[in-house]
């Protein structure tokens, strides 16, 4: 049992369609978990149950052992981070950061103290004069975490806070998010869509797919080891191969062609681009070898990728810069053993 366990929680719209089912999550304390996953997937409303601004029509919310499942919004002490900020426009940053404090009743000589102790933490305490509008976008961002962090909430809530900043500012702040969640200790549930934003900052990573989780684990494990087809395309392999085992135990594919693969299970090869190997084309090809002709290439800056047609499909194929294959150019592809992987379709 985790510090946040969701056992069963299933949610639907206007009790048509099902949005979670069955779902289930185990969240350790003192941890970053980030929810990742395409549109549509489940994920903020996986956030808004535990928030409390939607009841599940059933299964059961616990943290720290407690029933949480109809505990009312202002009742749960968790701090949230909208995606918008949603700053109050009429108060200073001072104002915006004590406003939890002032709704729990603090004298204001606690709430100056607490105030300026978080904006301290988020390099913002010269700035808590200044309004919304005369602040940056990362300005802005630290400022809800800051009103979000400043009650000392059980749980911090941030749902897809990046999406709003440019590129630069969003590898810099989700830096900062890193930062602050690990000397504040406060367990966290981040919200995404961007996988290297997620793997970049968390501790476990739930890959979610039509309102379940294909694959709970830490970023390395998913990367690596990916569980299921979707996860492995979510996470960037590219190439997939159909295989079965043969009568002497060797993978192939329908044209015969034979694959080692370190693996005992009979479903579906993947394999990065950047994972296979570029050759000479070979007449005399071995397991794990396959001939083709590039008919696309596209520059990526440190590398070329290649669309290569081969008897086994098209495979995407990563070469680097010192040898460049025009289109037309036959080559044999090896993929080692050991690169490729196998998942559930």
């Amino acid at each position: 049992m985790g510090f946040i366990d969701l056992n069963n929680i299933s949610v639907s719209y206007d009790k048509k369609i099902n949005v979670l089912e069955n779902f289930n999550l185990s969240i350790e304390e003192g941890k970053l978990v980030s929810l990742l996953g395409p549109s549509g997937c489940g994920k903020t409303t996986t956030l808004r149950v535990i928030a409390g601004f939607i009841e599940p029509n059933s299964g059961k919310l616990t943290v720290g052992e407690k029933d949480f499942t109809k505990t009312k919004v202002h009742k749960r002490n968790f701090g949230l981070v909208f995606q918008s900020y949603a700053l109050f426009p009429h108060l200073t940053v001072f104002e915006n950061v004590a406003f939890g404090l002032k709704l729990k009743k603090c004298s204001k000589d606690e709430i100056k103290k607490k105030v300026d102790e978080v904006l301290e933490v988020m390099d913002m305490i010269s700035f808590s004069k200044r309004y919304p509008q005369d602040l940056s976008g990362g300005q802005r961002q630290r400022v809800a975490i800051a009103r979000a962090i400043v009650v000392e909430p059980k749980i911090l809530l941030l749902d897809e806070p990046l999406s709003n900043l440019d590129a630069k500012l969003r590898l810099k702040m989700r830096v900062e998010i890193r930062k602050i969640q690990q000397r504040l200790g406060i367990t966290t549930v981040f919200v995404t869509h961007d996988q290297e934003e997620c793997f970049s900052i968390s501790d476990k990573v739930a890959v979610m797919n039509k309102g379940v989780v294909e694959q709970y684990d830490t970023p390395e494990k998913i990367y690596a080891n990916p569980a299921t087809e979707f996860v492995a395309r979510f996470v960037g392999f590219e190439n997939f191969i159909d295989v079965n085992k043969n009568i002497n135990g060797e993978y192939e594919t329908e044209n015969k062609l034979t694959f080692k693969i370190d693996g005992n299970s009979d479903i579906i090869a993947t394999i990065r681009p950047e994972d296979i190997e570029i050759q000479k084309k070979s007449n005399t090809l071995t397991e794990n070898m396959v001939n083709g002709k590039v008919e696309v290439r596209t520059f990526l800056g440190k590398s070329y990728q290649y669309s290569v047609k081969t008897d086994i499909g098209i495979i995407i194929v990563s070469g680097a810069n010192e040898n460049i294959y025009e289109k037309g150019t036959e080559m044999t592809l090896y993929f080692p053993a050991n690169k490729i992987v196998l998942v559930k379709k």
